[in-house]
Parts: C-alpha cells; sequence; structure tokens
C-alpha cells in the first residue's frame, strides 16, 4: 500500500498534467457516463456506493500539484461525494448535461470525479459521473460496474459490502513503474528506438490550415460495417493468421496513406496496459498508446501488407511496457503544440461494453453521451455488435474538419473495406477508396461543356471580323495604331510572301521583334500562311536563339535589320516586314486545317535546354473564341497586354481580343514601371489586363483607394503564378473598380484552363481557388495510379479536351511521359501538368503548389505557398518569397519587400508564430528592394541570393542579456538546461528543452522573480529575449 506525502505521477498521468498546464480549464480529457435509472432508487444508497467507491480506489481522491516545477499527487482522506440532484424534464436533459462538461477540473483543487442526479420522474432518474482521464480509463468503467453493483445491494439492504480489500492502490503502481524503469526497459525502448527513427508527422488533407495550437473541439460520425461483410474481413484475416484488429487496422493504413500520399504510415493504437495482475481491480489511468508502423512502399498486394501489419502488431505487443511518453521524449523533444506528438491519427477496436451496470431492483440503461474532444487529426474506434456487425466512430477536430469532409471520409472507410474484402490479393493503388456517388460528382466537376464556337482556324475567323469592322482599332503600341483592316492587309501581305517562299503548314516560322505593332502583323501572318508562327526574344543572347532556330527546324526568321546579325551563323532566311510591300493584300485563297500547327512556345526544360510545345489551329481558334467569351470581351473593350511575345499569354492576350472585335494595347517596356502603368490604364481606358501576381503586388503599391486611373477597368486578370486570397482582398480594399479573375494554364493545354472569378465568400479564405475548367476543357486531379483523388484530397492535376498540345517538337519521350491516355474520353488525352492540386467541396480547383516545391524538414512536408500566403497577407509587406536553402542544412529563408520602410523581421516571426506551427516559421530572413523576376515576370527563385552577413537576419542571433530580466532568465535556462552558452534569441525546444524542463524554469521563475508565467507562455515566447517581454509587460 501507498505511503502519505508526495508520491510521483505515472508517465501517462504525468503527459496529461503537462497538458492541462499547458491549456488550463481545458475539458478535452473529461470522460462522462449517463446511466438511466428506472425504478424505486434509493438515492442514499447511490450517494454512500459512490463515497465508498472514491474510498477504496485513492487515485479518484488524489489531486495533482507542482513541487518545484514537478508534479506530484497528493493523496487526500475519503470524504463525500456531492451528489446534486436536479429535477429536469426530458428536454432539459441534453442541455443541462452538455453544460456540465463545459466545466473543467482543476487538478491541484479538485477530486478528479465529480457525479449529478437529475430526476425526470418518481421512478426515473438519469445519473451523470464525470471523471478525469488523469485519474481513469475505458476499463476502469468496467471496475465501477462491477463494484458499483455489490456496493449499491448493500447500503440499500443495510449491509456490508463484500468485496475484497484491493491488494495496491495507482500511486504504488506509478511508483512501480517508475522503479528501475531505465534498466527494466532497456530492451523494449531499444526496440522502439529502431522502429520508431525517422518517423515524420501524418499530413492529412484538411478543410482549414493547421493553427499554432491544437483545438480539441470535436465531432465524430459512424461506418457502419454490416456483419455479412464483417465476416468475410474476419475470414480473410483467419486465412492470414491475423485478427480482425489486424484486418482493420491495415485497412485503415491504407486508408490514411492514399489520403496523404504517404508510404509511412504511423498509427496509435491502445493497449490496456494492466499489467502487473495486481492492478486489474483498480481504476485509473493504465492505457498506454503502441506506435504501429507500416511501409506501404512498393505497393505490394493487400494480403503480403496484412502480414507485415501483423508481424508489426505482434513486435509492439511484446514491447508495450515502453510508456508512450517516454517516445515523446525520445523522438519529439520539440514538441509541435499544433499536433499530437507521434502519431497524428488513431484506432482501436473492442468488444461492445453491453448490459455493464446492474442495480438490484432497477433497470438500468447506459446512454450515448453528445460530446466528443478530438486528440488526433483522425481517430476511428470499432465495437463488435452482438449481431457481428461492426460499428465505427471516426472522431476528427472541427478546427479542421467540416462536417461534410467527415462524412465522406467515413463513406470511403466503408468503400474500402468492401473493396479489400472483394479483390483482398488487389495491389494497394487498386483497391477502390471512392464511392460511386463522389465519383460522379468528381467527374461532373471535372468537365465543362463547350459554347458554340464558328468552326475554323484563327486566319479566316480573323479576316471574318475584320470584314466586319474594318475601320475599328485593332492594334496600338507606341504611338502607331492598325485598324482592323489595315493588319489585315499587312497580314495578308506577309502570309503571301512566306507562301512564295515555299512555306506553309508544318513549316516553322520565327519572330524576333520587340513588342510593336509589326510585331503583331508579324503574328497573323505567319498564322494566315499555314505556317507555324515561333517566337523568339531578342534579349536572348546569341547562343540559345541559334539552338531554338535548329531545335524548331525554322525555315524563316521574321525579324529587322538591327536583329539580323543574331541569326548570321544559322544558316536560317531573315525575312524584314519591308521586303512584304510588294505582295498582294487580297485575303489568301488556300485553306488552314485545324490540325496544322499554329504555333510552337519554348519553355523551360530541366535538362537546361528548352522544349517547344506544338499547339494546333484547332486547339488555338477555339481557345481564342472561347477566352474571350469567358473573360466577357466585347468589341467595345480596350485590352492591355503585357505578356512578353515570347510566351503563350501574349497570344491569348491579342487572339481573343482580335475575334472579339476589341481594341489591343500593346505594352513597351515602359509599361512595367508601376507607376508608368498605372498612368497609362487611365490615358488609355484600359478595360481589361492580365497580370501575374508579383506585378499586379507591385501596381497594388502605387494605387490609392478609388483610384481614377484605373476608373474603365473591367477586370483584372491575374494568373501565370500562385494568386492568393490576399490579393483579390487587396484589390477589394482599395475599392477598385471591375472584378478580380484568377487564372491558371500551361503553355501545353493551350494557356488559361482554369478560371476563379473572386467574390465575397473568398475573401476569409485561406488561400483563393484557382476554380473551375474553362469551356470544352476537362480538369482531372488523379492520384499515382490514375484514379480520381476524393474530394479534399490532393493528386496531380490533368487537363484534357481538344486544346491539349500535340506534344514536345521532336521528344517523343517526354510527350509520351507527359500526354497520357484519357480514360474518360476514347483516343483524347490528358496533359500531366506536375501540379499538386485538390477538389474543393464546392466543386472548385485548390492549386497547392507544384510537386516538385513540396519540401522537407526537420521530417515535416511543407508546402512554401502556406508561408508565402501568410506572409503575403501581412500589412507590413509588398511582396515574399519563401525558398529553402542548404546552409549546410536545410533552412527555410524568408525575402522580403516591405510595404514601407525596412521590414520588422521580429514582427513578422511573431505574426507567423501565431499563425503557423514552429517548423513553418523561417530561420533566416533576408530584406529585398524587390523580388527578381523572370522574363515572364514570375518570381525567379533562383535568383534569390543566399543569406550573408550583408544581407541576412538569423531567426536566433547570437546576443548577450541587456535588461535585469533577461539576466534573471538566462541564469535559469542555464541551471535548468546546464548549457553556458545561451543567447537570448536561442529557442528553448532547440537547445535541449522539453515539456518537463518547462515546468521547471516555470517554477524557477515565480521563486526568482516573483510572476506567474505559463506553459502556453512559454511555448509561444521561446527565447530568453521573447519571454522577457512577456514578463515586462505583465
Amino acid at each position: 500500500m501507498t505511503m502519505p506525502g508526495d508520491l510521483p505521477l505515472s508517465f501517462s498521468q504525468e503527459r496529461l498534467w503537462f497538458l492541462d498546464a499547458l491549456r488550463p480549464g481545458g475539458t478535452e480529457y473529461l470522460l462522462p457516463l449517463t446511466l438511466r435509472v428506472r425504478g424505486k432508487l434509493d438515492v442514499a444508497a447511490l450517494s454512500c456506493s459512490l463515497d465508498a467507491f472514491v474510498a477504496r480506489h485513492e487515485v479518484l481522491r488524489t489531486r495533482y500539484r507542482s513541487r518545484e516545477g514537478v508534479p506530484v499527487q497528493v493523496v487526500g482522506k475519503p470524504q463525500p461525494v456531492p451528489l446534486p440532484i436536479e429535477g429536469v424534464a426530458e428536454s432539459e436533459l441534453d442541455t443541462v448535461v452538455a453544460a456540465e462538461l463545459t466545466v473543467p477540473f482543476d487538478l491541484a483543487a479538485d477530486l478528479p470525479l465529480r457525479a449529478r442526479l437529475f430526476r425526470l420522474g418518481a421512478r426515473e432518474h438519469v445519473l451523470l459521473i464525470v471523471v478525469h482521464h488523469i485519474a481513469f480509463d475505458g476499463a476502469s468503467w468496467d471496475v465501477l460496474a462491477a463494484e458499483l453493483a455489490e456496493l449499491y445491494r448493500a447500503f440499500h439492504a443495510g449491509t456490508l459490502p463484500e468485496l475484497p480489500a484491493l491488494p495496491v492502490q495507482y500511486a504504488d503502481f506509478a511508483l512501480w513503474q517508475r522503479e528501475d524503469a531505465d534498466t527494466r526497459l532497456a530492451g523494449q525502448l531499444a526496440y522502439w528506438r529502431e522502429r520508431l527513427a525517422g518517423l515524420s508527422p501524418l499530413e492529412l488533407p484538411a478543410d482549414r490550415p493547421r493553427g499554432p495550437v491544437w483545438d480539441p473541439a470535436g465531432a465524430a460520425v459512424r461506418v457502419e460495417v454490416p456483419a455479412a461483410l464483417a465476416d468475410r474481413l474476419t475470414a480473410l484475416g483467419r486465412s492470414r493468421r491475423a485478427t480482425p484488429f489486424m484486418v482493420l487496422l491495415a485497412a485503415y493504413q491504407v486508408f490514411l496513406a492514399r489520403h496523404t500520399g504517404g508510404t509511412d504510415i504511423a498509427v496509435g493504437c491502445p493497449v490496456a496496459g494492466r499489467a502487473p495482475a495486481e492492478v486489474e481491480g483498480l481504476a485509473g489511468f493504465f492505457v498506454n498508446t503502441l506506435v504501429l508502423r507500416a511501409d506501404l512502399g512498393g505497393d505490394p498486394a493487400f494480403t503480403t501488407f496484412l502480414d507485415q501489419v501483423a508481424g508489426t502488431a505482434l513486435e509492439a505487443f511484446d514491447n508495450q511496457d515502453v510508456p508512450f511518453d517516454w517516445l515523446v521524449g525520445e523522438f519529439e523533444p520539440d514538441r509541435d503544440l499544433s499536433r499530437n506528438p507521434l502519431v497524428q491519427a488513431f484506432f482501436g477496436l473492442h468488444e461492445v461494453p453491453g448490459h455493464r451496470f446492474r442495480l438490484p431492483g432497477l433497470d438500468v440503461e447506459e446512454s450515448d453521451v453528445d460530446w466528443t474532444a478530438a486528440s488526433f487529426d483522425l481517430g476511428l474506434q470499432f465495437e463488435h455488435r452482438p449481431d457481428g456487425s461492426l460499428t465505427g466512430t471516426l472522431t476528427y477536430p472541427t478546427a479542421l474538419f467540416e462536417p461534410a469532409a467527415a462524412h465522406r471520409l467515413a463513406a470511403r472507410f466503408q468503400c474500402l473495406l468492401e473493396s479489400i474484402a472483394d479483390h483482398p490479393a488487389q495491389r494497394l493503388s487498386e483497391l477502390a477508396l471512392t464511392p460511386d456517388a463522389e465519383l460522379a460528382l468528381l467527374t461532373g466537376w471535372a468537365r465543362t461543356p463547350g459554347y458554340e464556337v464558328t468552326p475554323g482556324c484563327f486566319p479566316g475567323l480573323f479576316a471574318q471580323r475584320a470584314a466586319e469592322t474594318p475601320d475599328r482599332p485593332a492594334i496600338h503600341c507606341g504611338g502607331q495604331e492598325l485598324t482592323y483592316a489595315q493588319l489585315d492587309a499587312a497580314a495578308n501581305r506577309l502570309a503571301r510572301y512566306l507562301r512564295a517562299s515555299g512555306l506553309g503548314p508544318e513549316s516553322t516560322v520565327g519572330v524576333c521583334l520587340e513588342r510593336s505593332v509589326g510585331a503583331v502583323v508579324a503574328l497573323v501572318g505567319v498564322l494566315k500562311s499555314g505556317a507555324a508562327y515561333v517566337p523568339f526574344d531578342p534579349a536572348n543572347p546569341p547562343g540559345r536563339l541559334a539552338y531554338l532556330v535548329e531545335d524548331a527546324r525554322a525555315a524563316a526568321v521574321v525579324t529587322e535589320e538591327r536583329y539580323a546579325g543574331l541569326f548570321a551563323g544559322t544558316g536560317c532566311p531573315v525575312i524584314s516586314l519591308e521586303q512584304t510591300a510588294d505582295s498582294s493584300s487580297d485575303s489568301p485563297d488556300w485553306t488552314v486545317e485545324p490540325d496544322h500547327l499554329a504555333y510552337v512556345i519554348y519553355t523551360s526544360g530541366s535538362t537546361g535546354r528548352p522544349k517547344g510545345v506544338q499547339i494546333q489551329h484547332g486547339s488555338y481558334a477555339e481557345h481564342a473564341q472561347i477566352i474571350a467569351r469567358e473573360y466577357g470581351i466585347t468589341a467595345a473593350d480596350r485590352v492591355l497586354s503585357l505578356a512578353s511575345l515570347a510566351f503563350d499569354g501574349s497570344l491569348e492576350q491579342i487572339g481573343g481580343p482580335l475575334l472579339a472585335g476589341a481594341s489591343v494595347v500593346l505594352s513597351d517596356p515602359l509599361f512595367w514601371e508601376p507607376e508608368e502603368l498605372a498612368g497609362r490604364l487611365g490615358r488609355h481606358r484600359i478595360t481589361s489586363v492580365n497580370l501575374t501576381p508579383a506585378y499586379y503586388r507591385e501596381l497594388l503599391g502605387v494605387l490609392t483607394p478609388r483610384d481614377p486611373r484605373v476608373a474603365c477597368l473591367n477586370m483584372v486578370n491575374v494568373g501565370a503564378d500562385v494568386v492568393t486570397a490576399e490579393d483579390a482582398r487587396r484589390w477589394r480594399e482599395l475599392r477598385l473598380p471591375g472584378r478580380f479573375l484568377a487564372c491558371y494554364g500551361p503553355t501545353e493545354a493551350t494557356i488559361s484552363s482554369v478560371l476563379h472569378w473572386a467574390d465575397d465568400a473568398d475573401l476569409d479564405l485561406p488561400s483563393l481557388p484557382i476554380g473551375r475548367p474553362v469551356a470544352a476543357t476537362s480538369a482531372y486531379v488523379l492520384d499515382p495510379a490514375g484514379a480520381p483523388a476524393p474530394v479534399g484530397v490532393p493528386g496531380e492535376l490533368h487537363l484534357g479536351g481538344l486544346r491539349v498540345a500535340r506534344g514536345y517538337l521532336r521528344r517523343p519521350a517526354l510527350t509520351a511521359d507527359k500526354f497520357v491516355p484519357d480514360p474518360y474520353s476514347t483516343g483524347a488525352r490528358l496533359y500531366r501538368t506536375g501540379d499538386r492540386a485538390r477538389f474543393r467541396s464546392d466543386g472548385t480547383i485548390e492549386f497547392l503548389g507544384r510537386l516538385d516545391r513540396q519540401v522537407k524538414i526537420r521530417g515535416f512536408r511543407i508546402e512554401l505557398g502556406e508561408i508565402e500566403a501568410v506572409l503575403d497577407a501581412h500589412p507590413a509587406v509588398r511582396a515574399a518569397a519563401v525558398v529553402v536553402k542548404d546552409l549546410p542544412e536545410r533552412t527555410l529563408v524568408a525575402y522580403v519587400v516591405a510595404a514601407a520602410g525596412e521590414p520588422d523581421f521580429a514582427a513578422l516571426r511573431a505574426s507567423l508564430r501565431s499563425q503557423l506551427p514552429d517548423y513553418l516559421v523561417p530561420a533566416q530572413w533576408v530584406a529585398m528592394p524587390a523580388l527578381p523576376l523572370t522574363p515572364s515576370k514570375k518570381v525567379d527563385r533562383a535568383a534569390l541570393p543566399d543569406p550573408s552577413a550583408d544581407n541576412a537576419v538569423r531567426a536566433e542571433p547570437v546576443a548577450e542579456p541587456t535588461s535585469a530580466v533577461e539576466h534573471a532568465l538566462a541564469d535559469i535556462w542555464r541551471e535548468v538546461l546546464r548549457v553556458e552558452d545561451i543567447s537570448v534569441h536561442d529557442d528553448f525546444f532547440r537547445i535541449g528543452g522539453h515539456s518537463l524542463l518547462a515546468t521547471r524554469v516555470l517554477a524557477r521563475i515565480r521563486k526568482k522573480l516573483g510572476v506567474r508565467v505559463s506553459l502556453r507562455d512559454l511555448f509561444a515566447a521561446r527565447t530568453v529575449a521573447e519571454l522577457a517581454t512577456v514578463i515586462e509587460r505583465a
């Protein structure tokens, strides 16, 4: 039996005590029970029974206090358990029970058990018992059920209870657990060290971003497994020498892998932890959590994977005595407060308790309590039912998941179980995960019907438009202007000249001109000739131009005299527009077919050599008509084209408006100055403009609220890079006119393919969707096996439709890799974009970044765009980029352009820490006057400089204490951490601190400075400097 005085906590209790200290007032570890009692209840006997039960089990009359930062348990003397009785109506019962479950325990002052009795009538009562998990677990309810029946019988009859004396108490177990633990558990701990090395957190796709601190508010949905299906799964397990628990666990790990895209899946599973045998009859917190890790690499058959899971489970059961909290300290000393340590998913299977509670002469029914707390990103617990079926409860945090998403998860797990039962030998990737109803929804979202467009190709359609509106201005640049008739005539002369030179369908003609009306003449003229237009940037070095000419097999280059020398060594004929003056301006008398090559656009290649994307005439003509209609462009519009002529965006910004009869204003280099652009938007009465996000943000920096320079704008189109919700918010905040459009589209799918018109509902979203596929386009999000990724689950975005490119010029292997058969349209193809995306629950697509921009640091998978979005939303930031640098360790580096003056990195770091987990906060920061841009005006991440002593600010700069409080805190850290060299910017948890040492720091602060600081304060302010600021402001 235990000795009086301060006693240590068990390892499991210590973790709950720490979490309670971290989140005081929390209710996530309450264990409630309601018993509906019908009959003539002896209230006095019931009250005496509760008193006796608490008196027998010391853990239920124990308080938990701190001694110099070390938690101890103090066992109190037996005392009556208050049992207030309250008359309530049936309709009020749920409300009063729910209210009781909002009341936390004060572990230092309260007993960890309380009870209330609700009287519904003379012969009907409801008993509510609430216990804190630090003193109770699931098996403890069985102890209570058995003893309460005997205690009530005896007190009701006026006799003494016949219960055996308890050989030990919970505090004895805690002492035993700690006694020689290092030696006794050394072998088991070695097993877990090997088994869990290199474990990364599970990254389940959620509806909302994870906050910096875990929110335990939860909800649950049911997962029903009929008896027939349960029998088939049991038989499958029996054939592989696996228990039903192992079969369901394997299925759950497949389910998690298919949702995360990972192959290394760890799940927490409970074990009773009631060894030695003397503790079987004790109430208390004995349950331990095992980490069952599975390797799904290689995409094995489910039966093969089940064998692995069964073997792992048996090994884990043989090593189950190591407390979960030891493993946390071993593998995750730098606690991430945004998630459960080590495992983020939980699984359990147990027998349904049945009719546990029996009181003599009474009908007792255990009823469910509508109350759920979430300790994990996802928890799934199954119960065996008497009829052979299984009932599962899928628990989820409401801070991460919407109810609709949770119901979809439940339906998918049921679908997966049926597929496993039907096809146990299938590979894991082939097992059905998405129910038919959800597949139909995804297929409908992925396809957008087409508009009725005028058949034909761009040359004929433009000629038709020119004949209808000959005198309207078609193109304006640098003081020059051509009407539709003039542009058509000049283009016809070039087309006839090219045809006379033997050029036509499938020939390629380079165009190397500055932005000018002549450049547009060249574009339209080459297309009218039937040859393929290949733009070259005259700013490119001669070597690159020579490569492009050779790779494109250019039969000629249209240029001007000052650039002719760039092609002197290529052997390629050079043509100037002046040479075409004597050609006829009559419309061509030849036909351009839809399957003829229209243009080749070169994009960067992974080998360092650009690759040419081939787009056919039918694709371009359809796109130009559809995009003008999608954007709402009419003959009344004046459209500004800013895109480089070497990029396909220019083809959309010129071709679509021309077929609509609008006027195109072609930018010259001065347009790239934000102030100059703003002025010209007004002077040219621009109604539509397309900008990259980086340049859009520069423009916003010079605009004022209701700026008259953009008064004519009907639409601002932002695309070609990641567009954030903050981009749309800033447009609204400045009260600027026109609609905000986010567009997405790769060259390989003929420019803009997915669009989203932002509205007020988008402004509060953490990220802006890229929208829905444009007309006559399909957009599928597919998993690695080529199956549709479920709603909310990331996959690779694939684009389809008639506008998919022919392929890469003379790159058959790359074409075969990136352009794959469309399983949903016979004979068609899909383009694999290499972009991560997912369908949101409203049917819009959310862009999640490049597959090759997902990085891993400190074991965490990180989307750099998530950090950039938070920085972009900060009012002190004009623009930001985040990259990973090897310095030599992989380090997050933030590059910031301040809205005004110099960036305040301390404030920015604090802002990020208030919104993101610690591992998403950059370690180094660099101030930039502007972010470097590529020629297409995207952020040039490769050009961002390495941090140096001249430009970087370390997240934890070396600095000595300067104030009395900082000196005192530094001394405390030296004592507790046993580290002499302490900088005021060192992160407590990165120089050896962990949760228990944190409590000792707080105790010393109280003693030395006379100030109470909470654990949450220390986790938020992790450096001496930050914590000193908290104390000085208190």
